[in-house]
């Protein structure tokens, strides 16, 4: 068996490609009509479905184009995030940016998740001096 270390992780290579040993990082694994399973460096389990979240708990955790990705954006940001009040406010723009374009089988880490969170965040901000300095410019020129 061969060991590599790319970008501290610790892959191994085995009969089927190279698989990861431990990273002590998360992994999120979908795949379309298995569901959604979170891999840490101890265990698997599957992703929480966010049953508390009304109407759209009624269907399965889905991807894509689907009415139900909403929920699936809402799980993977708590899940990560850890702040479930947070991940309903960046749900919106993850569903958009991230969930819409999962393909079939799809694989992402909490770190990426993070990232985005922080890039929603950033572009929220953004937006909003945006909108302050319109505002503070339409009424300096009335």
């Amino acid at each position: 068996m061969h060991r590599s270390t790319v970008g501290g992780i610790v892959q191994r290579r085995c009969v089927k490609g190279w698989s990861v040993v431990s990273s002590g990082e998360v992994f999120y694994v979908g795949a379309r009509g298995e569901g959604v399973m979170v891999r840490g460096s101890d265990r698997t389990r599957p992703l929480d479905p966010r049953l508390d979240l009304g109407e759209e708990a009624a269907t399965a955790l889905a991807w894509g184009a689907d009415a139900a990705a909403s929920r699936l954006a809402v799980a993977l940001l708590t899940d990560a995030l850890g702040d479930h009040a947070r991940a309903l406010r960046l749900r919106r723009w993850f569903n958009r940016r991230v969930v819409a374009v999962l393909p079939d089988r799809w694989t992402m880490t909490r770190s990426r998740i993070l990232a985005y969170a922080d890039m929603a965040d950033r572009e929220e901000l953004m937006n909003a001096a945006i909108a302050l300095t319109r505002g503070f410019s339409a009424r300096r020129a009335a």
